[in-house]
């Protein structure tokens, strides 16, 4: 009993670290996302929502896979398809938050600015349970 006690409180310290981790990780991607996306609104004067939107979302990406494979999940298992894997289910994403950047920002009339932050903030809800459970496995 002493022993699954000592394992749960492990397991959980464990859990919190990696968590923290990918809460850490997840910020500075959405920072990266979110400023890069602020410059690209501002500084060009593009017709569609989606092509700093998209920009940003791809270095958001780069940054989100370099730190969660090295550091929050310390994967050692295959680069190349942990990367297909999480590019797949990244495109997802991207294809999810353009869609509901469409319907903020031409249907609802939202801020895109505003939109953008809100995307982000759902975005990271699902993430941690689809990429812990799907990309970063050490098989």
């Amino acid at each position: 009993r002493v022993c699954r006690v000592i394992l749960y409180v492990t397991l959980s310290y464990m859990d919190v670290r990696r968590i923290s981790r990918f809460l850490t990780t997840g910020g500075l991607a959405a920072a990266v996302d979110y400023l890069s996306f602020l410059v690209l609104v501002f500084a060009l004067p593009l017709a569609s929502i989606f092509v700093p939107q998209t920009i940003s979302f791809m270095m958001g990406f780069v940054v989100s896979f370099t730190l969660n494979r090295k550091w929050v999940f310390k994967s050692t298992g295959s680069s190349k398809r942990q990367l297909i894997s999480y590019s797949v289910l990244a495109l997802i994403n991207l294809v999810l938050s353009n869609a509901v950047m469409w319907t903020f920002v031409d249907v609802f009339g939202l801020n895109s600015i505003i939109a953008k932050f809100l995307v982000i903030v759902m975005v990271a809800l699902w993430n941690y349970f689809i990429f812990s459970r799907l990309s970063f496995t050490n098989k």
